[in-house]
């Protein structure tokens, strides 16, 4: 909020003039340059108090709004990348292309999950759980490697079944996997598979 504060005129100088306020403070004022020596004026004064929380609450809603947006790219999965290396492992990720949850299919993919961290991105982990079951004797040259990938809310397959195939190249895996995209429609939770087969296996 401003406020006004009167002064009078001492003297000239170029863009302005200095003066002396009620509160007996000197100083030099732009403008008013047409006014003479003496005569009282009215100085628009600026809240910087006023300014300085306006900045704050604004900056507060910004940072709010920032941390929000964070949240959901960071806990919103839109990637499964399926591995099946005999260990069958499902591998969510979120909207920041970051590893959410790693869950497996079968026994062995249980066991290949509790020796290693995975974390990171798709083709990193991807290769390191790879890696994984080759050293933990899952894997050889006569494995068969089938990767598939599903995503959802329209985000394209093609660029991270790429960037899958070109990690894997990189990697010296003596493998050759067979990736591909998977038709959205047709996706099912491995988890909630993996999830019923325990249930009906405690049944038995």
């Amino acid at each position: 909020m401003n406020k006004t504060n009167k002064a009078i005129i001492l003297s000239h100088d170029r863009g302005g003039v200095y003066v002396m306020d009620k509160d007996g403070s000197f100083r030099f004022v732009r403008g008013y340059s047409s006014r003479p020596v003496g005569a009282e004026i009215e100085i628009r004064e600026v809240s910087f108090v006023s300014f300085g929380r306006t900045t704050a609450v604004a900056a507060g809603f910004a940072l709010i709004t920032f941390f929000s947006c964070f949240a959901w790219l960071w806990s919103s999965v839109n990637l499964y990348v399926f591995v099946d290396v005999n260990p069958g492992v499902e591998l969510q990720f979120n909207r920041l292309n970051r590893l959410r949850f790693a869950f497996p299919l079968n026994e062995d993919g249980a066991t290949l999950l509790d020796t290693t961290h995975f974390s990171g991105r798709v083709e990193d982990v991807t290769v390191l759980l790879l890696e994984t079951a080759e050293q933990r004797g899952f894997l050889d040259a006569e494995s068969g490697v089938n990767i598939e990938i599903f995503t959802t809310g329209g985000k394209s397959p093609d660029a991270v079944v790429y960037s899958i195939k070109t990690a894997l190249a990189e990697s010296g895996i003596p493998v050759n996997p067979v990736v591909s995209a998977g038709d959205e429609s047709d996706w099912d939770s491995g988890f909630q598979r993996w999830a019923e087969r325990q249930i009906r296996n405690r049944r038995l």
